[in-house]
């Protein structure tokens, strides 16, 4: 006999789009779920995250639910629990990775009447110590993809099983994902499924299948080949009616079959995730300065705002989900709305329950220099030594500076390649390759040399040095007299202080030509002004100014990123950036720059 588990996970990010979510429901969730129903020898197993299940609740979407209900009556269907907001369990505290489980089997208990013993680990990532928090949360088995195994030695006869790994002595059962079966369903023949199940000779086998819902129509092209042209009624109905292939629950399996072996896998995640990260998910913390800042506000906001207040603690919670945090061939950490959603749940959150103002100076982003966060109410700003620069100012419940750098990714090699830039032929070609979105994407990419952020200070003889130009870069000396902020070095010193606004003075001495501080703010395009001293940002129905008496012009720059999405190659707007230029006469130069509100009645 062989087994064939199905897993089908669903999850929207925290922060996506409305209508992204509408479509998921109706053009995959619900019509997957639809045909499942219509085939009544077969059984599945199913995971939605806890973002869609608040969703529904908040849209008051039904349709979804009833079938999940429908399914677990007729005894056809398994809950998977996870973390509730999809969160990478070695990113986050050991306390919040057990809490984030058991708030979804607490959810599942609660609506369904359903006690999971399963969970999806989300984006598959896996590390030795987390059978220990998993059996902590209640949970007894879960899915690892098949590379995790094979690392090891073992083969595809051997996966054709589960096993058993332990931490401490608390255990976990492990199911391998069969990578074929990933490429293979829903996207070749279902012939080609038959053949790669019948090449294996032993008696009860288990294969196990688990992947994304959105495969299943809402990825390009899906919604006609898996439901307009049949191929998914073909595939339910082969599973349906075909007697040496069973489909069973994950449970079931548990219940009648032990596990094949003992195993210690080491960290992992699925084939193509440990090629974005270069082996293991970690890296993105290092790979991007934006991913980093991200976790690390998280982890901010838990160390010196966090309060156990249950509204407090579910936007921290929030905050924890990973599809902002990295980019693969999805866009991810590319899209910035959902940087900040991230951002606005742990602005939101710490302004709930405000338990900290003042100077904070400790290492934020754990690079082992001290950072230095002046909180205040209407504005916070973290400073860096590294040429005192701003590396976030918050206002209200905003991230200002939420601007993206332009990496060079590995698919602009190809871009650049295929566009042949050189000769400017490159446009048909490039279709013939990739799925390109925007037509004129060759003419944005371009990458930085040095991370977009703020009060970066620029030293040029002449504004065509601008383009080449690296910013101040070294490590200052820095002091804290009374609520003022001070980094220096023999040639200058800048001086912070945020009360109802942000105060910025910057003293150099023999220093000549042209001086520029750069800006980059994260607001909808064009959503600004600007005026002969000052600039002025619209975010929602507030104004927020940055101006100086002594600037000599202002100069713009839109910042896009081309980046690769399941829809394909696109240019996305991060955000502006704004040059203000200073001409210096000989001896001392005094600048003064304010950012502060704006009250227009």
């Amino acid at each position: 006999m062989r087994y064939f588990l199905i897993l089908i996970h669903n999850h929207q990010p925290v922060g996506n789009f409305k209508e992204v979510i509408i479509n998921a429901f109706y053009k995959s969730y619900i019509p997957f779920l639809e045909k499942v129903l219509r085939y009544k020898n077969l059984k599945i197993s199913l995971h939605t995250s806890g973002n869609l299940f608040e969703f529904m609740e908040e849209e008051n979407i039904k349709d979804y639910e009833d079938l999940i209900r429908e399914l677990i009556k007729e005894n056809r269907l398994e809950i998977f629990s996870g973390t509730f907001y999809e969160a990478i369990l070695p990113l986050i505290p050991e306390e919040d990775k057990i809490y984030q489980i058991k708030l979804m089997n607490d959810y599942i208990i609660k609506n369904f009447n359903y006690n999971p013993k399963g969970m999806w680990l989300t984006e598959r990532v896996w590390e030795m110590d987390l059978p220990k928090y998993i059996n902590k949360a209640g949970i007894e088995y879960t899915l690892i993809d098949d590379n995790a195994f094979k690392k090891l030695g073992l083969k595809d006869d051997d996966l054709t099983s589960y096993f058993i790994t332990e931490n401490e002595g608390y255990k976990l059962k492990v199911f391998p994902i069969l990578k074929k079966l990933r490429y293979l369903i829903p996207f070749k023949d279902i012939g080609e499924f038959i053949e790669y199940i019948n090449k294996f000779n032993k008696e009860n086998l288990i294969f196990t299948y688990g992947d994304d819902g959105e495969k299943f129509g809402l990825w390009p092209n899906t919604y006609e080949y898996v439901y307009k042209d049949g191929y998914l009624d073909k595939f339910l109905s082969f599973l349906n009616n075909e007697e040496i292939v069973k489909t069973l629950t994950f449970k079931e399996i548990v219940q009648n079959i032990p596990p094949k072996d003992r195993i210690y896998l080491n960290t992992s995640s699925y084939e193509e995730m440990e090629e974005w990260s270069n082996g293991n998910f970690r890296n993105f913390l290092s790979k991007y300065n934006e991913s980093n800042k991200m976790h690390k506000r998280m982890l901010f906001m838990r160390e010196f705002s966090f309060i156990k207040d249950e509204n407090v603690y579910r936007k921290l919670l929030k905050s924890q989900c990973n599809d902002a945090y990295w980019h693969g061939i999805f866009g991810g950490l590319y899209l910035p709305h959902l940087r900040e959603a991230i951002y606005k749940e742990i602005i939101e959150g710490e302004n709930l329950k405000r338990t900290f103002n003042g100077i904070k100076i400790f290492d934020f982003d754990k690079d082992g220099l001290d950072e230095i966060a002046i909180i205040k109410d209407k504005f916070k700003i973290f400073l860096h030594r590294r040429g005192g620069k701003a590396i976030e100012i918050d206002y209200l419940n905003y991230n200002l500076t939420n601007v993206m750098t332009r990496y060079k990714e590995i698919y602009h090699d190809k871009l650049l390649k295929e566009y042949n830039l050189k000769n400017d032929e490159g446009i048909k070609t490039i279709h013939e390759s990739f799925r390109v979105k925007d037509s004129d994407i060759k003419n944005y990419l371009i990458f930085d040399r040095y991370f977009k952020e703020n009060f970066l200070i620029h030293i040029i003889n002449d504004e065509r040095d601008l383009k080449d130009s690296i910013p101040l870069d070294e490590i200052l000396n820095y002091k804290v007299e009374n609520d003022e902020i001070y980094f220096y070095n023999e040639k200058i010193k800048i001086t912070y202080k945020n009360e109802s606004s942000i105060y910025y003075k910057l003293e150099s001495k023999n220093i000549k030509n042209i001086l520029v501080i750069e800006f980059n703010f994260y607001i909808y395009e064009d959503f600004y002004e600007i005026f002969d001293k000052e600039i002025v940002l619209k975010k929602d129905d507030k104004k927020i100014y940055v101006k100086s008496e002594n600037i000599d012009k202002i100069l713009t720059e839109k910042i896009y990123t081309i980046s690769s999405s399941e829809s394909g190659i696109e240019k996305i707007y991060q955000g502006t950036t704004f040059y203000f230029f200073f001409k210096l006469k000989d001896g001392i130069n005094i600048i003064n720059i304010e950012i502060g509100e704006r009250n227009e009645k």
